[in-house]
């Protein structure tokens, strides 16, 4: 709904490219958008930090303003500043790919290698099976301490519900 109404203020006040007071926009944006007049400050402040709208204090008047020209100077600035990132991307993935195949070229498929590699699998497997039986523990540790004190709690709290509690605690 937030949004909705984000959008509604915006595109009506790049419509008429003008300058608004507050006491305007809450006059003509309820008619106008359906956006509800107690709301459309916290809106109108959103927009302002988002920096989709502008505004000024002249006296003790705000006014707020939105014009599509600045709006599409925006895009346009963050449209070349996504390309340069992503010919730097590129330009990093290739320079990346030719250290892996000058790697791969000065790496030679040697003995020592293989028992190293199969030593490292080992080293991942025996790290991977400790890892699920300490978690395996853990949770075991943890249900059983929540069970014990679920079980005090409810043969404290009704007496006469005790027998049926701990049928169903066994179940």
């Amino acid at each position: 709904m937030l949004l909705v109404c984000l959008q509604r203020m915006l595109a009506y006040m790049q419509e008429h490219q003008t300058v608004f007071s507050l006491k305007e926009l809450e006059k003509l944006l309820p008619k106008a958008t359906g956006i509800i007049s107690q709301s459309i400050k916290d809106v109108l402040k959103m927009l302002c930090d988002d920096d989709l709208v502008e505004f000024d204090k002249i006296g003790s008047g705000n006014f707020y303003w939105a014009l599509p020209s600045k709006a599409v100077a925006k895009k346009r600035a963050r449209v070349s500043q996504l390309e340069a990132k992503l010919q730097r991307l590129s330009q990093d993935e290739k320079a990346l790919e030719k250290r892996k195949e000058v790697a791969e070229k000065d790496r030679q498929p040697t003995e020592e290698r293989k028992a190293k590699l199969r030593k490292v699998r080992n080293l991942k497997c025996v790290l991977m099976a400790f890892l699920s039986a300490w978690t395996c523990r853990c949770l075991c540790n943890n249900v059983s301490c929540f069970v014990g004190k679920l079980k005090r709690l409810l043969t404290r709290s009704l007496p006469s519900t005790k027998k049926t509690t701990l049928c169903l605690l066994r179940n």
